[in-house]
């Protein structure tokens, strides 16, 4: 069985998708889950960390070379831990560019995925982690998941209007560093008070996850 055979779902999260793209914006950002793994890739435990795998462009069949360079995959095994806020699991739920049909239901079973918990990808150091490599993934995580919370979905592309100027001018680096801060501090506050007002359930519905996940590896 090749790899192109295992894949059960993958999808575009980048900046197109999400309609920040810039003139120089790779195409392929890409996300892929794979639910039934190569024999030497399955986790030894449900928990064990190499939930992640990474594989390269030539390992791929001839028909991925132009995706991307490369495709991250995890193994169903773990995708219970993902309920807390994965950010590319999360787009991987709502993003408009499938690049592959959604072999295993992933997206029409995402209502178990959702909960408060999605707040808790925003630790004390998460904003240094982010923020570090750019500002404006930083501040559209914030804003996204304080749409999730409060609409129980992701608009994706973003749609025009200011949110979206903002964003893309952060993006052209017109914006100043420290309104940039002040901007993420405003949505921080606004993603606790948003924590506290979701009608979303606390925690993602465990139980059904696995249920779904057995199904999908058979």
């Amino acid at each position: 069985m090749t790899i192109l055979r295992r894949i059960s779902i993958v999808g575009n999260v980048g900046s197109y998708a999400h309609g920040l793209q810039l003139p120089n914006s790779d195409r392929w950002d890409t996300f892929g889950i794979c639910a039934r793994p190569p024999a030497d890739r399955i986790p030894l435990f449900p928990n064990h960390s190499r939930e992640f795998e990474w594989f390269t462009v030539p390992e791929f069949p001839t028909a991925f070379l132009s995706l991307a360079d490369y495709i991250h995959q995890i193994t169903l095994t773990g995708i219970r831990n993902y309920g807390e806020g994965n950010p590319s699991l999360r787009e991987l739920l709502f993003t408009p560019e499938l690049l592959t049909p959604d072999l295993i239901g992933l997206r029409a079973n995402r209502h178990l995925f959702l909960s408060k918990e999605i707040a808790a990808t925003f630790t004390p150091g998460w904003r240094t982690a982010v923020a570090a490599e750019r500002d404006d993934l930083a501040l559209r995580f914030l804003m996204q998941t304080v749409e999730l919370l409060t609409t129980g979905t992701i608009t994706m592309p973003m749609q025009a209007g200011p949110d979206r100027d903002y964003l893309m001018a952060i993006r052209r680096n017109v914006i100043p560093t420290e309104y940039v801060d002040e901007s993420i501090q405003h949505w921080e506050r606004r993603l606790q008070d948003a924590v506290h007002t979701s009608l979303l359930p606390d925690q993602p519905d465990h139980d059904a996850i696995n249920l779904w996940r057995r199904r999908a590896m058979q």
